[in-house]
Order: C-alpha cells, then sequence, then structure tokens
C-alpha cells in the first residue's frame, strides 16, 4: 500500500479488529496515522511501515493501546509486541516504486515461520532462506527475499567460491567466499590420483577442471 490520501486516520490502511499481515504501507498520508489507523483489538505483523506522512508523532500509525505489533519494522517502536525493528529496510528502489528488499536489508530473514507457507506478489514462496544459512524465516513486508544463485556458490551465500590449487601437494580445493581455509573437511577437493577425505573431485562434481 503506496502514495495514498485520507483527509481522515489511514492514509494507508484503517484497521478494526482486524489482521494485517505481510505488507508494506509506505508513503502515504493522512491527517492521523499516514499509514495506518487502528481500533480495537487488531493485531499487526511481519510488515513494514515507514516513511508515512501524518500530524504530531503519528505519521506512520496512531497510538493505539488495543493494537499489538509483531515482528515488523516500523517507526517509533510501539509500546506492544515483541520482535520489532526500527531501521531503514533497504528498498531496490523506493522513489521508483520498488519495495522489494535490497541485498544487505535488516529486514531479511527476521521472522520465525508461523503457519501454513504462502507466496508474494512475485509468486515466491515464503519463507526463503534469505541469509543463505539454510533456515527459511520471513521478511517483514509484502516482498520475500531470495538469495541470488551465482555460479559455484557452494554455500549458498550469493558469492562465487574459487577453486585454488595447493601447488606443493597439487591438491584442489574450493575456497568458500566467507574466507574459511581451504582445509580438509570444510571445502571439496581433489586430488591428482584419488578424492580427498572422500569428497567428490572438481572435475567430476563441478566441472571447474577439464
Amino acid at each position: 500500500m503506496a502514495d495514498n490520501r485520507s483527509t481522515q486516520g489511514g492514509g494507508g490502511v484503517f484497521s478494526r479488529d482486524a489482521v494485517v499481515h505481510g505488507c508494506t504501507i509506505v508513503s502515504n498520508t493522512s491527517g492521523s496515522g499516514g499509514g495506518l489507523q487502528t481500533t480495537g483489538s487488531s493485531v499487526i505483523w511481519n510488515t513494514i511501515l515507514l516513511f508515512n506522512a501524518g500530524s504530531g508523532t503519528s505519521s506512520n500509525f496512531n497510538a493505539d493501546a488495543g493494537a499489538t505489533y509483531t515482528g515488523c519494522c516500523l517507526a517509533p517502536l510501539p509500546g506492544t509486541g515483541t520482535g520489532n525493528l526500527y531501521a531503514d529496510p533497504l528498498f531496490v528502489n523506493r522513489a521508483g516504486g520498488n519495495f522489494r528488499l535490497a541485498r544487505g536489508s535488516p529486514c531479511i530473514d527476521r521472522n520465525v515461520a508461523v503457519g501454513p507457507a504462502t507466496r508474494d506478489p512475485d509468486g515466491v514462496l515464503r519463507p526463503q532462506a534469505g541469509d543463505g544459512d539454510g533456515i527459511a524465516l520471513y521478511d517483514p513486508g509484502a516482498y520475500e527475499y531470495v538469495l541470488p544463485r551465482v555460479v559455484n556458490d557452494f554455500e549458498y551465500d550469493g558469492k562465487t567460491d574459487l577453486a585454488v590449487c595447493q601447488t606443493a601437494t597439487l591438491n584442489w580445493y574450493v575456497q568458500y567466499s566467507r574466507g574459511i581455509p581451504a582445509l580438509a573437511g570444510q571445502n571439496w577437493g581433489w586430488n591428482a590420483t584419488r578424492p580427498v577425505n572422500n569428497q567428490y573431485p572438481l572435475n567430476r562434481r563441478f566441472g571447474l577442471l577439464p
């Protein structure tokens, strides 16, 4: 919900005893609760609520004691709920209306998976392991960040891992991009005559050698 205007409360969303889940509410304007106006027992979860305009301290949301915010990225931090974050979510291009999360966003993998899997507006299955640790967690906002795959990325961190040769032993290893030393048991290795520590030869497994 972006670029909306309201003369009364809730420029982006008005919620009465409702659940606001997995939304991005930004760049909206209202007299009160520029982004979100709540009343009753509303529950706001896994939502980004920033960069809205309203009167006084309610530029992003109104001060409603009955609302509970959990796992949201918003300002100011509310008095109820847990796991909330006050930080720039690092949108790909906020001025251009691209509210997907850019790499390095503090919103990536913030919240535990609750309930069945869902899909974001791009059709991406939620949650994803956006930080590359293999643990799928929800990202606040409407869009789930997908870690890009690159060539020879064996540790799934979005960076290319390099094949290196120990000239003294003629052993080949994959050097992880995180800088982990190429030690036996940590990296895939190849020896001129046999696999190292039962690891696959690089030329057969990854096509790195002729």
